[in-house]
């Protein structure tokens, strides 16, 4: 063949790349919009790679194209004889034309390549643990039969692609062939994941889709340390240049030839040293290959054992279903050596089941900052008509040290009269352990978002009937046991296979906004409620030491009555007495009275004493002035 129709073959395949290239990944991306998986990004990224490497390979053939012509109609002019290459002359341009293209332009091209691909990939490999929608799950079939054709696509023209490479020698059909057999692998792969996903077999698809960015990675790698193998190549000078768009890995394992005749032609090229393919072909079939085989198939099996360490759990599958006694039950793996079948037929769950879990209801992390806002101060908290206290943020009472967020909830006031609903920021973290690992890690796809998801929803319908200012004291702990209780009885209903172990009110407190002012409202209140307490109390002992009084008085009057009552029944009775007496003897009755006057009516009045009227003495005693004074010392005499 020759060299006009070797480019004539090379230009029409780099042009056909470019179609190709550009009908596939357009499907790829429509495939996309439909069934909207992070993997096809990888795929729809490789595609235009694919593209550009086809665009870059039919300019540098055209270059090339030029060069070899020029050269010809060159010895043509000069004929037969040897000449020299004259500056400023069609094929001088050309050539350099060329080598700046191999050299700089196609250099430049494989670095920012792959060190864009590896920044990519370290961005894009977040984004490949998220699930993809529920709903999408039943397209998954259909989007694996999709995969298929497309594979097919890229298959078919990279074997044609590798053909006329082989026919040719052009190491730019070779690089378009061994990325389009890249990509045809790896779509018939997941293609063949999908399948197995929707079929329920099992379900890889993440794990694949980690390899297949491991695997752009590699590549991005290679491409990059190509630039350098490549300028410390020993070659002559007269010796084609390499195309640096090809990868030695794909090329190795994807051009004809044979593995072993691909590995020699890398090392002859790479190293400058001969190596006989007849030689090298022993070695590599009686020696290294069994001892591939071997090893490989060594590690195979020990896909099939699996260790449980102790404190752990697992549940077996086979072709996705899980293994069960006798009775139905679901066979829990206990620590130790467990067997399964080869990988991807089998395939063992883990999980601790000593570990303590935890999670907190009504604080997340934040998302925006870290740190958060600094805590308020005192002096700058005001309130006026114009700023109002906005009680639905999420600044946390602990923010600016622990970056965390918390939420609101709305708190019931059963104390007031009236339907009030308060603002509570809640901190409520639940510790549980893995009772049932089936129930844990089968009937949820994230149970302890469902777990949380129900201790929020408890928390929000408690707080919701208790009250506001017990739920902040006393009933703290009533309140978490309830709770804890209630959570329990929810999580065993849905067979979610936990066991709370405990749960706790850590913190109870109004909005950080709101704190200062919910310290006055309810200083206001206490001082309230003190007042009305002193009030009450004064009304009280008052009350109570009037109706003592009243008592006291009515016992009082009582007394009164019986003793007048008493004494006058005494005087009654004494008068009748006296009376019967004065009709008896009226003399002595007047004398006795008259007596009876003297020593009680005029007790301590002086008393005058006459003997008769016609005595010549009269005796006076008188004790008024001195009360101690003798009889003798008061008689005195006086004379008529």
């Amino acid at each position: 063949m020759n060299s006009k129709e070797k480019f004539s073959k090379v230009h029409f395949v780099s042009l056909l790349a470019i179609v190709a290239s550009l009908v596939l990944t357009s499907s790829l991306y429509a495939l996309k919009l439909w069934y909207p998986i992070e993997i096809f990004s990888t795929f729809i990224y490789l595609g235009a790679f694919t593209l550009l490497v086809g665009g870059i390979a039919w300019q540098s053939n055209r270059l090339e194209a030029k060069l070899i012509e020029y050269g010809q109609q060159a010895k043509k002019a000069s004929g037969d004889a040897l000449f020299e290459e004259e500056e400023g002359t069609d094929l001088a341009f050309a050539k350099r034309s060329l080598m700046f293209f191999e050299r700089y332009v196609v250099s430049v091209f494989c670095f920012a390549v792959g060190i864009g691909a590896l920044v990519g990939i370290y961005y894009f490999w977040s984004r490949l643990a998220t699930d993809p929608e529920l709903a999408l799950d039943k397209r998954s079939s259909n989007a694996a039969a999709m995969m298929m054709g497309l594979a097919a696509g890229y298959f078919i023209f990279a074997s044609y692609a590798g053909g006329v490479s082989r026919d040719v020698g052009s190491s730019k059909l070779r690089a378009l062939s061994g990325w389009f057999y890249c990509s045809a692998i790896m779509l018939f792969v997941l293609g063949v994941f999908e399948i197995t996903s929707a079929l329920e077999l099992f379900d890889y698809r993440k794990q694949v889709n980690y390899a297949f960015v491991v695997i752009i990675a590699i590549l991005a790698i290679e491409m990059v340390l190509g630039i350098v193998m490549e300028s410390f190549r020993p070659r002559h000078s007269e010796e084609e240049r390499a195309f640096l768009l090809e990868s030695r890995m794909l090329t190795v394992m994807t051009s004809p030839g044979g593995l072993a005749s691909n590995i020699v032609h890398v090392i002859e090229y790479q190293t400058g040293i001969h190596v006989s393919e007849n030689s090298f072909n022993i070695v590599f079939k009686k020696v290294l290959l069994p001892i591939l085989a071997v090893q490989a198939g060594w590690l195979y099996l020990m896909t099939t054992m699996v260790e449980i360490k102790p404190g752990y759990a697992g549940v077996r599958e086979n072709f996705g279903k899980i293994s069960r006694d006798a009775g139905g039950e679901v066979v829990q793996l206990q620590p130790g050596l467990n067997f399964k079948l080869p990988w991807p037929m089998g395939k063992i769950s883990i999980y601790n089941v000593d570990k303590l879990s935890t999670f907190t209801v009504g604080q997340v992390k934040s998302a925006t900052s870290a740190l958060g806002e600094p805590p308020m101060e005192e002096d700058e908290y005001k309130i006026s008509n114009e700023e109002k206290v906005n009680v639905w943020g999420r600044k946390s009472h602990g923010a600016h040290e622990e970056g965390y967020e918390d939420f609101n909830y709305l708190a019931s006031d059963a104390a007031s009269e009236k339907s009030n609903m308060n603002m509570l920021t809640i901190k409520v973290p639940v510790h549980y352990k893995v009772k049932d690992i089936y129930e844990y890690l089968y009937n949820y796809k994230e149970p302890q978002l469902v777990l949380q998801s129900l201790a929020e929803q408890e928390l929000v319908s408690y707080i919701g009937q208790a009250d506001y200012s017990a739920f902040m004291g006393n009933d703290r702990t009533q309140a978490a046991d309830q709770l804890k209780k209630v959570l329990q009885e929810k999580a065993d209903a849905i067979d979610l296979g936990v066991n709370v172990v405990f749960l706790e009110i850590e913190a109870s407190h109004p909005p950080v906004d709101t704190v200062l002012s919910h310290d006055r409202v309810m200083g206001a209140v206490f001082e309230s409620d003190a007042k009305i307490f002193k009030a009450q109390t004064k009304a009280k002992r008052e009350v109570s030491a009037a109706s003592s009084y009243k008592l006291q008085m009515i016992e009082e009057a009582k007394t009164e009555k019986v003793q007048r009552i008493a004494f006058a029944r005494a005087q009654s009775e004494r008068f009748t007495i006296q009376q019967r007496i004065y009709g008896k003897a009226p003399g002595i009755f007047k004398l006795v009275s008259y007596l009876d006057f003297i020593e009680r009516d005029l007790n301590g009045v002086p008393k005058y004493i006459f003997n008769s009227p016609k005595a010549a003495k009269n005796i006076i005693i008188n004790f008024e002035n001195n009360k101690n004074i003798g009889l003798l010392k008061s008689l005195s005499v006086e004379e008529d």
